[in-house]
């Protein structure tokens, strides 16, 4: 059946003020057709990720459905409504918070995260601190081989990587993380600027994530969403393409950072009981 002239006109306002990206919009029409799609569908499974992390680790449905809200409504969520190259790790990395208590899922996640956008890779090392003695190891091997499982199917397989680069996928050389990285004309915190000033820019960012990772040792899941906010954020500072405005990367994480509770009790495994017995301070004999 066909759209009454009333939906017709609404869909056309629709479309006509939520552009594709100016990457998207060189692309042909089923690729334009499926990057909408994409991006829908990762808006529906990160609203509905957040209102479960409230309802699962937060203990409060309304915290949930008050992160959600708050997503839906920031200007920036309809800014890159059909980017799907932020949304689709955004909402990745908050499916990984809800199932943060499986390494091995996580770290799928992760790992798809950090292979659809080079900005995430820093999520790796940090969340395998977390997971430090408990399956820490086993995250960062799963972690990195989907990461390179991502990146040999997009140098090995050029079809793969034509679809990819069309639904909004990142590469290394947008990144600026190839020796041959120039520095964008425009709509970048890099742009017209000489990129060898990246350089200490980037060993700083390395040096936070290496910190991140080991401090503090015994990491619960405020301070891993706490950090994983600043990481993202961080990364705005050395991407080349678009650094400085990839905000849907890291909104729905810096929100469930604002909405979040003392979540001192959320840790990857539960520790055994003479392990709490040893960490309870003494107590004054009386």
């Amino acid at each position: 059946p066909t759209l009454p002239e009333e939906a017709k006109s609404t869909v056309g306002v629709i479309l006509k003020h939520t552009p594709l990206p100016e990457s998207l919009a060189k692309d042909s029409r089923p690729h334009q057709i499926l990057a909408r799609a994409l991006a829908v569908l990762a808006h529906i499974g990160l609203v509905a990720a957040l209102v479960a992390v409230g309802w699962r680790h937060y203990d409060r449905p309304i915290s949930g459905l008050a992160v959600a809200a708050s997503y839906l409504i920031s200007p920036y969520t309809r800014i890159a409504l059909v980017d799907p190259g932020q949304v689709l790790p955004a909402a990745l990395i908050v499916t990984a918070i809800l199932v943060y208590k499986s390494p091995i899922a996580a770290s799928v996640l992760i790992g798809l995260a950090a292979g659809w956008m080079p900005a995430c890779v820093g999520l790796i090392p940090l969340w395998a601190g977390f997971y430090r003695g408990r399956g820490g190891w086993r995250f960062l091997g799963v972690a990195f081989l989907t990461l390179v499982i991502c990146v040999a199917l997009g140098q090995m397989v050029p079809m793969v990587a034509e679809w990819a680069r069309a639904l909004g996928a990142r590469s290394l050389a947008e990144a600026g993380l190839v020796p041959s990285a120039i520095a964008p004309p425009s709509g970048s915190f890099w742009a017209d600027i000489d990129v060898s000033y990246r350089l200490p820019v980037l060993i700083a960012y390395l040096a936070l994530v290496t910190l991140s990772s080991v401090w503090p040792t015994e990491k619960n899941l405020g301070e891993l969403i706490a950090l994983s906010a600043a990481l993202l954020v961080a990364s705005q500072f050395w991407y080349i393409d678009e650094g400085g405005t990839l905000v849907l990367l890291y909104l729905p994480i810096l929100l469930l950072m604002m909405f979040r509770p003392n979540l001192a009790h959320r840790r990857p495994i539960t520790l055994p009981i003479s392990a709490k017995l040893v960490q309870q301070p003494l107590s004054s004999v009386r």
